[in-house]
């Protein structure tokens, strides 16, 4: 031991004791040979045992498992130290470092596996989960913040089907573990398997497996499909097999466990920072691709009504168009061409550039909103949607869903609070007016309990999702707190409005349900979760905290930032578009999990929003990493009338690009609007 060392070793004939800092690590030489058998934090004056090893399992393969015949170790630095392992069997050998790193809380173990002859089979490690007091789970994209004990299960992620978050996260009353792969060091998934007798989580190699190459029909039959789970591979004499494991300790203070979790993790999940780059050049192309991508329709509603175009598809095939398979729709709201989303980035780009080539197709759509009311009675809902000659949602039925009407409602009062300066008042004022007509008419059909429907049938009939309820519709917290904030007539009572809303959807939000957001799941006899429900949330609960203060009001946005960062990749794929999906969105799951820009480009201002309340770092990361993501997701075809637009969305698992025969789409809203509005809002912070 060194002098002056702060470790802590007690080490006999068959057992070592390591403790740094506040990490401790325990060795057990049984007849099998040594295994790391507990892995500690010390919280206050008491060690408590997070992880257990298992007798037999120090190093794991499909074909057998075996303990370590060696241990050594060695102080390397003042409470830095480093164990080696060492085993074999007949098929394979191997070799375990366990670094220990006091300062940061955090122990590293790298296994290397070397085949002595071809075989067929997997490698991993993992540890039972201490389980003697209250715990919960976070599996990202499989198990979402659950207490232990859960149903028996035994999961394997494809990486692309999908682990945007390599780490298993757990819960304890006082302090957060964060535990699985440094994705910077060595390839490598997750493990689970639950039983009624133990809780075990590990790492494995292989991480991937074949995939359907469309999308799998779980949706509207979820019987007929299995996910494709990776199991084992063929691995060639003496060939390096490497997993660099990671575990990280975090005290528990007051708000979301999962979020302070990500926190403990953040340092692994982003070692270095990922900066958007050109975020200044995709933005002014994305302008120039709304000037000259062949969108605009100036007869679209009637002669003489223009509007955007939803979007080009088939970009990469020999017939691409903007009037078939999908487009040729124009939309106000929830659709490719989703208009109020345009309108706020084109708005936050004049404002950045002074451009004004715009203005007019702005003007245009603004003036023709009211064209989408349904009904003539006042206040009145708006369809999101026109195709051919009907108004209608993105499903084509006579429909209104709470959370994309309110969602519109929020974007135009974001377009009339942050442009006080448009050169043209009337139109301004068209922006408040239909939010607070759309805010009316929520506020009438508000439930007693705070709540609202999922959505507006035929006749204002209201229905409620039996699956899941849709925990987006926390956007009408926002709506309504800015109005009131702004004393619209009308909006006295909207800030109690919305406080009555968030307390009633609270055990929804803490409970991590979030489901159901997109519209095209709406038949699904099984909830879908999808991590964009989060920035719904976010939206409409960012405003009531800042309006109030009230700490449980920052509880839920925490547990939402938790939610979305179990979605956001923060690794590259190389199956991937480009090979980016670092600080991408996934969305859907689990019949077609796709890297999704625009549901990313939604939690941009809330994420700087909370940051600039709470001067919590992570929220600015998790923006950055974000808006990283969407820059990379530019096209830059100069010969092309999409050109200078984004990549609507891909899957991870192949790169094709999502779209009518894979052949990929550019839109004029859901990506492109909406990623232009965050690229220029991150700017816009970064100026200040």
């Amino acid at each position: 031991m060194l002098k002056n060392s702060p470790v802590e070793i007690d080490q006999k004939a068959s057992s070592l004791s390591l403790r740094s800092g506040n990490i401790g690590l325990e060795f057990i030489k049984s007849h099998n040979g040594w295994y790391l058998s507990e892995v500690k934090t010390l919280i206050g004056d008491n060690w408590r045992t997070a992880l257990l090893g298992t007798d037999g399992k120090e190093f794991s393969s499909g074909l057998g498992c075996v303990n370590a015949e060696t241990l050594s170790w060695i102080e390397e630095s003042h409470g830095r130290i480093v164990i080696c392992l060492e085993g074999e069997t007949k098929d394979w050998e191997a070799k375990s470092t366990i670094e220990m790193f006091p300062k940061e809380s955090e122990i590293q173990r790298t296994q290397i596996y070397r085949p002595k002859k071809e075989l067929t089979t997997r490698f991993g490690s993992g540890f039972e989960v201490a389980t003697s007091e209250k715990v919960s789970y976070t599996y990202p994209l499989r198990v979402f913040g659950k207490a232990l004990p859960i149903q028996p299960t035994n999961v394997t992620s494809d990486v692309s089907w999908a682990l945007p978050l390599p780490f298993h996260l757990l819960a304890f009353d006082k302090f957060v573990v964060g535990y699985g792969i440094d994705r910077s060091q060595s390839e490598g998934t997750l493990t689970l398997v639950s039983t009624d007798k133990n809780f075990r989580i590990g790492v494995q190699m292989p991480d991937r497996t074949e995939q359907p190459q469309d999308l799998a029909p779980t949706v509207t039959e979820p019987h007929l499909v299995r996910v494709g789970e990776p199991d084992d591979d063929v691995f060639a004499a003496r060939s390096s097999i490497k997993l660099t494991e990671v575990i990280r300790f975090g005290e528990l203070t007051l708000g979301d466990p999962f979020l302070r979790a990500l926190e403990v993790m953040a340092p692994v999940a982003f070692k270095s920072a990922q900066m958007p780059a050109g975020p200044v050049e995709v933005a002014d192309g994305i302008v120039n691709f709304f000037k000259d991508g062949q969108l605009w329709d100036e007869n679209a509603l009637a002669p003489g009504k223009g509007w955007y175009r939803n979007m080009w598809v088939r970009i990469t095939g020999d017939k691409p168009s903007s009037l078939s398979d999908g487009a040729g729709c124009f939309d106000f709201g929830w659709g490719e061409g989703i208009a109020t989303e345009t309108i706020v980035a084109v708005l936050r780009h004049w404002r950045r550039t002074g451009s004004t080539d715009l203005h007019s197709h702005i003007d245009e759509i603004s003036r023709n909103i009211h064209l989408f009311r349904r009904g003539s009675k006042s206040p009145a809902s708006y369809f999101d949607r026109f195709k051919g000659d009907k108004f209608c949602d993105f499903m084509l039925q006579d429909w209104v869903w709470t959370h994309c009407l309110a969602h519109n409602g929020l974007e135009l009062l974001d377009a009339y609070l942050e442009n006080p300066n448009y050169p043209d008042p009337a139109v301004r004022k068209i922006w408040l007016d239909t939010a607070q007509e759309i805010a009316a008419y929520l506020a009438l059909h508000q439930r007693s309990n705070g709540d609202f429907p999922d959505i507006f049938m035929e006749q204002e009939r209201e229905y409620d999702l039996s699956t899941s309820r849709i925990i987006a519709r926390a956007s009408v917290c926002g709506l309504f707190v800015k109005l009131h904030q702004e004393h619209v007539p009308g909006s006295e009572d909207y800030l109690e409005r919305a406080k009555s809303l968030a307390k009633h959807l609270a055990p929804e939000i803490q409970d991590y349900e979030f489901n159901n957001n997109m519209l095209d799941v709406v038949g699904s006899p099984i909830a879908i979760p999808d991590g964009e429900s989060a920035a719904y949330v976010l939206e409409g609960l960012v405003p009531l905290f800042e309006a109030t203060g009230d700490p449980e009001i920052l509880r839920l946005c925490e547990a939402a930032t938790a939610v979305a960062s179990w979605w956001t990749y923060t690794y590259d794929l190389t199956t991937a578009y480009r090979g980016r999906t670092r600080g991408g969105q996934t969305c859907r799951m689990p019949d077609y999990p796709l890297a999704f820009a625009g549901g990313t480009a939604k939690h941009v201002k809330p994420f700087l929003d909370l940051y600039r309340l709470t001067n919590r770092e992570i929220y600015r990361t998790m923006a950055r990493e974000m808006t990283a993501f969407i820059c990379a997701c530019r096209i830059h075809q100069p010969e092309k009338p999409w050109n200078g637009g984004l990549v609507h969305a891909f899957d991870q698992h192949a790169g094709y690009l999502w779209g009518p025969e894979r052949e990929g789409q550019v839109d004029s809203g859901m990506t492109t609007g909406k990623g232009l509005a965050a690229i220029e809002i991150w700017l816009e912070a970064q100026s200040q």
